[in-house]
């Protein structure tokens, strides 16, 4: 939530160096609320040289009519935003300003799988695309794997946490990338099954 002539030129430097290393990739860049809206404009524009596809957040994110003017002021590039927000009517007035081209609720801020559909359906109202919040790992991912298996308007490639290839034991199915794609579970409820022996170890909370 900040920048300085450090980072500018990090930037600078990334930019070229990630597209040349990976022509072909699809790159989204999440400035975390960082710019004003001279400074996210700048950004976004250079983001538009090297082909990237998503710019999230350019300015704080409670700061919607800046980021509605870098929105208008970049045509190239998809806005995204919205991981903090959490009321519908504030997202109805992101929609009709115009602040983000796709929107990305946060499963759990915003108030679980029902709310973010209710999002979604908005959003799709007005011609918008989402791709949920949800970086979470262990069974927390679950009910984000449901939720994104249901939504008509879903954008893009989807956030994951990397974690390395063995994961706790303590639940399954793990939550592992293969070729790109995550399992959406099948078995009932969530899809998660717990071993037995957690509960026993559990402390009671009065």
């Amino acid at each position: 939530m900040t920048y300085n002539e450090e980072t500018i030129k990090r930037d600078k430097a990334l930019l070229p160096a990630l597209r040349k290393a990976m022509p072909e990739a699809t790159i989204y860049a999440d400035a975390n609320s960082s710019f004003d809206v001279k400074m996210g404009i700048e950004t976004g524009k250079l983001l538009i040289d090297y082909q990237v596809d998503i710019f999230e957040e350019p300015c704080q994110w409670e700061n919607y009519e800046g980021n509605r003017l870098v929105n208008k002021a970049l045509k190239k590039i998809k806005l995204a935003g919205g991981e903090q927000d959490t009321s519908l009517y504030r997202w109805k007035d992101i929609c009709q300003e115009d602040v983000y081209d796709i929107l990305q609720p946060d499963l759990y801020y915003n108030g679980g799988i029902i709310k973010a559909l209710q999002v979604a359906e908005l959003a799709q109202q007005f011609g918008k695309k989402i791709a949920p919040h949800s970086p979470k790992a262990d069974p927390l991912a679950m009910p984000f794997l449901h939720l994104v298996s249901l939504i008509p308007n879903l954008y893009g490639f989807q956030e994951y946490p990397a974690r390395p290839a063995k994961q706790p034991t303590w639940y399954s199915p793990s939550i592992l990338v293969k070729e790109g794609k995550l399992t959406i579970p099948t078995q009932a409820g969530l899809g998660v099954s717990y071993e037995e022996e957690i509960w026993a170890k559990a402390q009671v909370v009065k």
